[in-house]
């Protein structure tokens, strides 16, 4: 596992969980897709309110999981909507997007583990 999750964390989680962290492991890769693909969705459409309740969203999602790199980029977004800026926010959308995959990959990787 690499840096993009927070091992401690995630350990934590498991203790905690027990033998519902699987389940954890499962509605994080359904919900956090999901999340991204709204959040995708409203910035094709430039729906900057819908945009930054979506990164909102998401930056919780990825908090809960020890996915800081890709809550600092939803928070962000997140900002810049609430700015009404999303001048520069590209490479933003696209670093965020390179993210979620990796974020995604790792935590697969996780449940295949448990």
């Amino acid at each position: 596992m690499s840096e993009l999750l927070d091992k401690a964390l995630l350990s934590e989680l498991k203790d905690i969980m027990e033998e519902s962290f699987p389940d954890l492991l499962d509605s994080y890769i359904t919900e956090s897709d999901k999340q991204y693909q709204e959040l995708r969705t409203s910035w094709s459409e430039k729906d900057i309110e819908q945009l930054g309740r979506q990164a909102h969203t998401l930056k919780g999602s990825c908090s809960n999981m020890g996915a800081s790199s890709m809550a600092e980029m939803c928070s962000e977004l997140e900002r810049g909507a609430k700015n009404n800026i999303l001048d520069g926010m590209e490479e933003v959308m696209q670093e965020l997007s390179t993210l979620h995959f990796a974020v995604l990959d790792e935590i697969k990787e996780l449940r295949l583990n448990c």
